[in-house]
């Protein structure tokens, strides 16, 4: 008997997407990109008040709202960013001294299935390097 279920066809652990709907984890792709563009539209708002407010009170609240979004961005981007520069230079992800908790972050975030499809991108665990991840993000960044 065959079992066409696919809830039953994946097991614990196992992060393979051969079931996986690829519409679901682009739509992961594309809330994290919008939220990452909110934070940044809304510093670049309060920038554009802290330096053209029309008096100090003005400014200084603009300069203090924007530095509340820049660290919001930093904030949810800095595990996203390392596993990316990583992978960039072809280290190991899996590895603790390079990104392992940064990469357990994105795989266990609200947008888990979008990183574990980035994180599928690289190298077997244990490579000495990377080059699985640093080729598909070449491919990636190519203009």
């Amino acid at each position: 008997m065959t079992n066409n279920n696919k809830q039953d066809a994946r097991s614990i652990g196992d992060n393979s997407f051969a079931n996986k709907d690829y519409e679901d984890i682009l739509q992961q792709a594309v809330k994290l990109l919008g939220r990452f563009n909110h934070y940044a539209a809304a510093a670049g708002y309060e920038i554009s008040r802290a330096i053209n407010g029309k008096n100090s009170t003005v400014r200084a609240v603009g300069a203090r709202d924007a530095e509340i979004w820049l660290r919001k961005l930093k904030k949810e981007s800095e595990s996203w960013d390392t596993v990316i520069r990583n992978m960039e230079d072809g280290k190991d992800i899996h590895l603790q001294e390079n990104c392992k908790s940064e990469k357990l972050d994105i795989a266990g975030g609200f947008e888990s299935e979008f990183g574990q499809y980035i994180i599928n991108k690289s190298s077997p665990k244990f490579s000495k390097e990377n080059k699985d991840g640093r080729d598909y993000m070449s491919k990636v960044n190519a203009r």
